[in-house]
């Protein structure tokens, strides 16, 4: 299977190192700045070509690992050009975007996968699981967070491309609580604020316009929900609290924090009070991707990742286009 690549920055190389790990895959790379691609295909021991040469290249799919703002852009191309696509999240800016998406995958017969690797995670696996038989009882009450340190590039701050805390950062978890949970709904932007004034990146001061930290209230699958996000928190943190009838979950994707399991009262294999389980580190990546590459390998037609994307894409216009705003 050749896969092309566009796109050979960070997440490009942490795509890059899940695909090494799986069988018979041969990349091929690509980007806007062509010595950029070529020290990447260096370093990675991968062909590079010219962009304008991507799609000459006799590809199976395209890995879209650019910024946000182009990832419709590349998406439509590649599946007009009858290739699979892989993106990373979010898949769009705007549910107009994705429904054109939606349409030219329909058109091309093509599968459209999205990057929100957190399903991958074997401790919020195990919550899904916990969940789904009523460990903790009836959910009522739910908080997610994700923080990250920010500065990396500065399209990351910017309005209007893809930058700030909720789609930089919250669309991750608000698709663990969708897929948790179940549909969102009633979205309200509660905060959208820039919390560090300006940013040193790549040897100049950047002027964020987008928020760096944003809390957006929902219901989740008709739970109450509370979800923080930012790019102010200078080292990773993440976790999501789930509250039930008869308890509580924790889960975390940083193999530091514990997933706990608290029950007022026994259930199955889980005793009263706290029970603790540990997931070690995980390549998250190459689960996502080898996912990928298995759907391409079966033949199979499969839209689930680009509907419940797009339902996420409106569910995100819904409080975006009532609270915000250029915060410059």
């Amino acid at each position: 299977m050749r896969i092309g690549l566009v796109g050979c920055g960070k997440i490009g190389a942490r795509h890059l190192e899940g695909y090494r790990s799986l069988d018979q895959v041969e990349l091929v790379v690509a980007d806007h700045d062509e010595a950029t691609a070529e020290r990447f295909a260096r370093q990675w021991d991968v062909r590079a070509v010219p962009l304008a040469k991507l799609f000459d290249q006799e590809l199976d799919a395209l890995d879209v690992s650019v910024p946000s703002a182009a990832h419709h852009t590349w998406i439509v191309r590649a599946l007009d050009a009858g290739l699979h696509v892989f993106c990373e999240k979010p898949l769009c800016l705007s549910s107009p975007e994705g429904e054109e998406i939606r349409e030219a995958a329909r058109r091309a017969g093509r599968n459209v996968i999205v990057g929100y690797l957190y399903r991958y995670h074997p401790s919020f696996r195990f919550a899904k699981e916990t969940l789904d038989h009523g460990i903790i009882g009836a959910p009522h009450f739910a908080l997610a967070r994700l923080g990250g340190r920010g500065s990396h590039r500065s399209w990351k701050h910017e309005s209007g491309k893809g930058g700030g805390a909720v789609f930089e950062m919250m669309v991750h978890v608000l698709d663990l609580l969708a897929w948790l949970l179940g549909p969102l709904e009633e979205g309200r932007l509660l905060f959208e604020e820039v919390l560090v004034s300006t940013r040193e990146i790549e040897d100049r001061t950047v002027i964020p316009t987008a928020g760096d930290c944003a809390v957006v209230s929902l219901r989740a699958g008709g739970v109450r929900s509370l979800c923080q996000s930012d790019l102010a928190t200078p080292s990773f943190m993440n976790h999501v609290e789930v509250h039930g009838s008869n308890g509580s979950i924790l889960a975390s994707i940083l193999d530091f924090i514990p997933t706990i399991v608290y029950c007022n009262e026994p259930r199955v294999l889980f005793d009263r009070g706290h029970n603790i389980r540990r997931f070690g580190p995980v390549n998250l990546f190459a689960r996502e991707l080898s996912s990928f590459v298995e759907t391409i390998r079966s033949g199979e037609l499969n839209e689930w990742s680009l509907l419940e994307s797009l339902e996420l894409a409106r569910f995100v216009d819904s409080f975006m286009d009532r609270g915000h705003a250029d915060l410059s």
